[in-house]
């Protein structure tokens, strides 16, 4: 699977690994050769005025109208679930305020998060003190992640929601979502997931994993840019959900004889409120339509085999992970144990190996759906030199 054509070809549309073996996309994915020809086509696409052109406003005119549209529906394949359910936002962070303040939280009620969660996450639900919501900051029993076990054990009668990385940015730990997810259902509390780090890696089918809400940002796993984001909201979550701002969208609709407001209950889009992120929203159908040609399955097993490729390589040099990881609790990046991480990251990098500085003096190595054999051999022939340097 390492040096199936898909692969080769998709590393060429990447032109930061013309410079470096790439194993930093838990970071970002730095750009596309079909980004640039994305906004080349959005330009031509604004630039296209004619009378008889369809104008909506913040959701675009012409052909943008369809771009956006399309691109809603390609999410809406890529995990399952219908395009209605889908809204488009800027980033993870606004999509995660945007449930939790749409959302009629009372006094007194709970929201349970992880003190490790990124700061996107964690920010926006700490925000809901001011509402007078309870939040229960829970810490990681072994320094890196909060398992599934551990966010079931604290929720009680007052919890409303639980709130987590279905992978965990720092460490690259997969949560057991599915039992999670059970278990929150079973109490009457809505899980919500931040899976910026796991969509584009792994398979997110709501109709397996039945997430209540998620959001993302794309320029990690969905091959996008940054400034696009979205969020996806099961129906019974999202008939309760107020839209904190107050805009024109697809899903908001103005009397002007009345000046009444009214909300489609079961769209999304409610939540949008003026212009969108056009040009973002054109890169990111790009990337989708690589996510879509290739196949989940294919990328998976692909992302699969380079990760075991690469533990068991570095494992094999002398290195230690963080902790053991496993098929069940792994996706695309891993900790390695390095010293001094400062040190250790120069080196990589002064050689032509990008990677990430995590926590506890460990670099963070993931992997992308263009991960070729050339690239990791070369990790693994640094990653030997460094042990070995003075």
């Amino acid at each position: 699977m390492i040096s199936e054509k898909w692969v080769t070809d998709l590393e060429k549309e990447f032109p930061v690994t013309r410079r470096f073996a790439y194993f930093d996309i838990a970071y970002e994915n730095c750009g596309a050769d079909f980004h640039r020809e994305a906004l080349e086509q959005y330009m031509i696409d604004k630039q296209d005025l004619r009378p008889d052109m369809v104008k909506a406003g913040g959701n675009g005119k012409g052909r943008t109208i369809e771009v956006v549209e399309r691109t809603r529906q390609k999410l809406g394949r890529l995990i399952g679930a219908d395009s209605r359910n889908i809204a488009f936002t800027l980033n993870t962070t606004q999509g995660m305020d945007i449930i939790l303040q749409s959302f009629k939280f009372s006094e007194g009620d709970k929201v349970i998060v992880s003190s490790l969660e990124h700061v996107a996450v964690l920010i926006p639900v700490l925000g809901l003190r001011e509402k007078g919501v309870r939040v229960e900051v829970i810490e990681p029993l072994n320094g890196y992640y909060v398992t599934a076990e551990q966010y079931i054990d604290a929720i009680d009668d007052d919890t409303r929601m639980v709130v987590f990385s279905y992978v965990q940015s720092n460490c690259g730990y997969r949560i057991d979502a599915e039992k999670l997810i059970d278990a929150c259902h079973d109490k009457n509390v809505y899980a919500v997931s931040d899976v910026i780090q796991a969509i584009g890696f792994t398979d997110i089918d709501i109709n397996r994993l039945r997430f209540d809400a998620m959001c993302a940002c794309c320029y990690k796993g969905l091959l996008g840019p940054e400034g696009v984001g979205f969020i996806y909201v099961r129906d019974e979550l999202l008939r309760g959900l107020v839209p904190v701002f107050s805009g024109a969208s697809a899903g908001t609709s103005l009397d002007r004889q009345t000046m009444e407001v009214t909300f489609k209950d079961l769209s999304a889009a409610k939540l949008e409120a003026g212009t969108l992120p056009f040009i973002g929203i054109y890169m990111l159908e790009k990337g989708l339509d690589r996510l879509l040609s290739i196949g989940m399955a294919n990328i998976m097993e692909h992302i699969r085999e380079c990760f075991n490729v690469i533990r068991n390589g570095l494992t094999e040099a002398g290195y230690e992970t963080a902790f053991e990881y496993t098929d069940g609790n792994s996706c695309h990046s891993m900790l390695i144990k390095v010293g001094d991480c400062d040190e250790a990251y120069r080196y990589f990098t002064e050689l032509g190996v990008y990677v990430s500085k995590s926590l506890n003096d460990t670099l963070r190595v993931s992997v992308a759906p263009f991960t070729t054999e050339k690239s990791i051999d070369r990790l693994l022939s640094v990653a030997k030199k460094y042990l070995h340097h003075e």
